[in-house]
C-alpha cells in the first residue's frame, strides 16, 4: 500500500522542519501545500526536497481560509496520481506508526471506500526560550482526559467517488451527502498522532491572528470560527500579552467546548515525541506575529485592488 501525506500549511516555520522529517518515517511520501506563507516555509519544504525526502510542494494562493474544499481537492489530487491512501496530518501534529505491516493489516480489514480514523491527542512543550524545538518536543506531555479525542481520516479513492464526498472541516472525518461516512477507528497501539498547537507566545499570536481574518474572509460566522482563534484575536485587541501562564492555560483547552475564562485543571503524563535531533533549516528566532498579520494584511489589500481597481 503506498501511503501518503497531505500537510497544508502557512507559517509554520517553527515546527515544520520537525514534522515533516518525523511524518516521513512512517509515510512513503507527503504532499506540502504552501497556504500563502510569507515566513521561511518555501525555503524549508526546499532544503528537505533538494536532501531527496519524499516531498511535493504545491502553492494555494486563496488568501481565504476554506479547509474541506482545499483539503479534499488536494486528497483526490493525490489520489488520482497514485496513493493508495492518503493521511491528512497538519504541520504541528506528528504521526506515530509503530509498525506499516500492522497498520496496513488494519486498512485491509477496513475494506475499499471505508476510512481510517486515527485518534489525536493534544501536546505541550516547554514555553521558555531555552532548547530548540526538537529538544522541546523530546519532553513533551501529553494531554489526559476522559473525552473523546479528535480524528484524522485516511481516506482511498473510493471513499471521496461517494456523491458530495468531503473532507469535513478540513480534517477531522468525511461526509456524503450531508451524512458522515462510517470510519474504521484504529487502535492507538497501531496508529496515533500527536498534535503541538501552542508553541510560544509569538507563534500562537500569530496562527491566532491571520487564522481568525482569513476566516472571515470566507464568510465565516464568529460562532464558526475555531474558539481559540476567537478568543485570542479579542485578546490581541485589547493588548493581552502571553506569558507561560496563559500559554499553559490555553492548550489545557485547546480543542474543548471550556471557554477561556476560569482555572483550568488538566492532567499531563509525559509522552516525548522522537524526532530528529539535528534540524538543518529550522532557526531558533521566534516568529514575528506583526510580520505576518501585516503581510497577510498586505495580500488582502492587493487582491481588492486587483479585483475591484481599488477602493
Amino acid at each position: 500500500m503506498r501511503l501518503v501525506g497531505l500537510t497544508i500549511v502557512r507559517n509554520e516555520e517553527d515546527i515544520l522542519e520537525a514534522s515533516l522529517r518525523h511524518n516521513l518515517r512512517a509515510l512513503d511520501a507527503i504532499a506540502v501545500v504552501d497556504h500563502g506563507s510569507d515566513d521561511r516555509t518555501p525555503e524549508i519544504v526546499a532544503g528537505l526536497a533538494s536532501e531527496g525526502l519524499a516531498i511535493e510542494s504545491a502553492r494555494e494562493e486563496a488568501i481565504e481560509y476554506r479547509p474541506s474544499g482545499l483539503a479534499t481537492a488536494h486528497m483526490r489530487r493525490l489520489l488520482a496520481a497514485g496513493a493508495d491512501r492518503v493521511v491528512l496530518v497538519d504541520a504541528d501534529e506528528f504521526l506515530r506508526i509503530p509498525a506499516r505491516e500492522a497498520f496496513d493489516r488494519e486498512v485491509s480489514k477496513a475494506g475499499a471506500g471505508t476510512p481510517i480514523a486515527i485518534a489525536a491527542s493534544i501536546h505541550r512543550i516547554a514555553f521558555d526560550r531555552g532548547a530548540g524545538i526538537a529538544g522541546k518536543l523530546r519532553h513533551a506531555q501529553r494531554r489526559d482526559e476522559p473525552r473523546a479525542p479528535s480524528w484524522r481520516p485516511v481516506v482511498d479513492r473510493a471513499a471521496l467517488d461517494r456523491p458530495g464526498a468531503a473532507i469535513a472541516d478540513g480534517r477531522d472525518s468525511v461526509v456524503a451527502g450531508g451524512d458522515f461516512v462510517p470510519m474504521h477507528r484504529v487502535d492507538a497501539a497501531v496508529a496515533s498522532v500527536a498534535h503541538v498547537p501552542v508553541r510560544s507566545a509569538e507563534q500562537f499570536t500569530a496562527k491566532a491572528a491571520v487564522g481568525y481574518l482569513a476566516c472571515l474572509l470566507a464568510g465565516e460566522q464568529e460562532s464558526a470560527i475555531r474558539r481559540e482563534w476567537a478568543e485570542a484575536y479579542r485578546a490581541i485587541l485589547a493588548g493581552t500579552r502571553y506569558d507561560e501562564e496563559a500559554l499553559a492555560a490555553i492548550v489545557a483547552r485547546y480543542g474543548t467546548d471550556r471557554d477561556g475564562a476560569g482555572p483550568v485543571t488538566t492532567r499531563w503524563v509525559d509522552d516525548p515525541i522522537d524526532v530528529a535531533a539535528a534540524l538543518r533549516y529550522t532557526g531558533d528566532e521566534p516568529p514575528r506575529p506583526l510580520a505576518r498579520v501585516l503581510a497577510f494584511g498586505e495580500r488582502v489589500a492587493a487582491e481588492i485592488a486587483r479585483t475591484t481597481g481599488g477602493l
